[in-house]
């Protein structure tokens, strides 16, 4: 069956964007990026465990993805207010953002869940903020129960550099790194009891295989 002229509108709208960000990150600056072997080229939903340092992997992280896809159901889940940022708000609607309103997690993490019973990939940032000084901060708890209740493949990627960047200079570095895919059992203790389970903890062992990327 052909493709409606909406999905081929859509289709047009994501490459568009695709080499617009390519155009910011990779000729007007030197973003690099490692690993990316490691991101499926199919449709299996995975989930994307980031770092955060500014507003920019928001855009930078999905475009690097659905540009090595051909099938897109990526979902962002991100601030609310990011949708305000021009240029970046058009980028994230066009790619499915869970908006997370402050004070409103319980919604949220419903969200998450059910696009992910949906088969739809999601990109998390477990620290919850931004870190602008670069520095990776310790990820919420919730993280870790996401990670777990998901039972999805974990991708962790690591940004670095992208805190010092504008907008408006050129030449800027930075590096997108990621890292093999794992399931959320090589990282619990051997017969662990469900009821027992530490969330905090499986977000730290997380973060530690994020900080591990180089």
């Amino acid at each position: 069956m052909g493709k409606t002229v909406k999905q081929r509108l859509y289709q047009f709208y994501i490459g568009f964007l695709v080499n617009f960000s390519r155009m910011l990150f990779f000729v007007l600056n030197r973003l690099q990026v490692k690993g990316d072997q490691y991101i499926p080229t199919d449709a299996r939903a995975v989930l994307y465990v980031s770092n955060h340092v500014s507003f920019l992997e928001t855009m930078a992280i999905p475009m690097t993805i659905v540009g090595r896809q051909k099938v897109h159901t990526l979902r962002i889940a991100a601030k609310e207010e990011l949708l305000q940022i021009p240029v970046i708000g058009r980028v994230l609607r066009s790619i499915h953002i869970i908006p997370v309103k402050r004070g409103s997690g319980a919604k949220a993490y419903a969200a998450i869940l059910q696009n992910i019973r949906q088969g739809n990939s999601i990109l998390v940032f477990p620290e919850g903020t931004r870190a602008k000084d670069g520095i990776m901060k310790r990820p919420k708890r919730a993280i870790g129960k996401l990670m777990h209740e998901s039972g999805l493949p974990i991708v962790p990627i690591r940004v670095d550099g992208l805190h010092t960047w504008r907008l408006w200079k050129l030449g800027q570095k930075g590096a997108l790194t990621f890292g093999e895919p794992f399931a959320i059992d090589e990282i619990l203790p051997v017969n662990q009891d469900e009821e027992a389970i530490d969330y905090q903890l499986v977000a730290d062992k997380v973060m530690e295989k994020i900080r591990s990327l180089c």
